[in-house]
């Protein structure tokens, strides 16, 4: 189902792109000059979520952190 709605919007925009190619140029090159600001919330979006993975991981018990006793 993810995957019919992916191609579906791709669709979309390739038609969007053939009916005005000028706009859309324009749009990349807008998009282009804050690529800063697009790469900086991209990379806190998926550090945020490993960090919500990490912490579901620790609260259910499959990953632990920590020093374990030693064996002696």
């Amino acid at each position: 189902m993810k995957l019919r709605w992916l191609l579906l919007l791709l669709l979309i925009a390739v038609v969007f792109a053939v009916l005005k190619p000028g706009s859309t140029w324009q749009e990349l090159k807008r998009s282009w000059a804050r690529r800063e600001w697009i790469v900086t919330v991209l990379l806190v979006a998926v550090l945020g979520y490993l960090a919500w993975g990490l912490y579901n991981a620790v609260s259910s018990g499959i990953l632990t952190i920590g020093f374990s006793p030693a064996r002696g």
